[in-house]
């Protein structure tokens, strides 16, 4: 099925928005599970 121009478009501009969102979200994302993961792996150490 051939898509219209505008629904190509959004679809297009929703993956870059979706692409941008995870991007800014993933070193948020690292920085808060990685000290979490070594403090649980140091509790569970201790």
């Amino acid at each position: 099925p051939v898509l219209h121009r505008p629904a190509r478009a959004a679809i297009v501009g929703l993956a870059f928005v979706l692409f941008g969102v995870l991007h800014l979200a993933l070193p948020v994302v690292i920085g808060i599970a990685t000290p979490l993961s070594v403090l649980l792996a140091w509790r569970f150490r201790a």
